[in-house]
């Protein structure tokens, strides 16, 4: 059980872990990414807040596994979960880039859908994260990070993305103004100029 509930998301972490994401997804576009091929048709992550919301909302439940609710707006939503856990209390502060690359780490791990999936699964564009700190007398203190990505459709089998160069012009969208090699719908998902 929670015992303390946690803010939520800054704007500044919002837009560090929007630039994360991108980034990653930029690196994978390009082909960057040792053992992963280059990606044609890889989409720019924008903040959404309702799925902010319902991270949020799953993280100061402090639940063992994912929230079986999610879905928004016709979307079916997925979701990334991670606890850093210590035997002696820490700063309460989120470290949203270690957990971003504790999820992308995973890509080592060969088989079925994994965290690493959904951080470059190409049809996703939205993303939302919560975050909570709190003690747990069996386990200790606890940095329990939930993000959602929507659509979801992380199917095992299915690979994430169409593999070749970028060329988002050839799936009706346009090249990003900021990550180059990502593609955009039009949407503007550089939040700075509002923090």
């Amino acid at each position: 059980m929670c015992l303390k509930e946690s803010d939520q998301v800054s704007c500044q972490d919002k837009q560090l872990i929007l630039d994360e994401h991108n980034s990653i997804r930029q690196k994978i576009s390009f082909g960057e990414i040792q053992g992963l091929p280059s990606a044609a048709n890889m989409r720019e992550l924008t903040w959404d807040d309702e799925l902010a919301d319902m991270a949020q909302n799953w993280a100061t439940k402090c639940a063992e596994i994912r929230d079986p609710f999610r879905h928004i707006r016709g979307f079916y939503v997925e979701q990334n979960m991670l606890k850093t856990i210590s035997s002696t209390q820490f700063n309460d502060l989120p470290d949203w880039r270690q957990a971003i690359y504790n999820w992308f780490n995973e890509v080592q791990y060969k088989g079925g859908i994994s965290h690493y999936n959904q951080l470059f699964w190409a049809n996703s564009y939205l993303i939302g994260c919560g975050f909570t700190y709190y003690f747990d007398a069996g386990h200790g203190y606890i940095k329990n990070y939930v993000c959602n990505y929507a659509p979801g459709d992380n199917v095992d089998g299915h690979l994430p993305y169409e593999q070749g160069q970028p060329a988002c012009s050839n799936y009706k969208m346009t090249s990003s103004s900021r990550f180059k090699g990502l593609c955009s719908a039009g949407t503007n998902n550089y939040l700075g100029t509002r923090c």
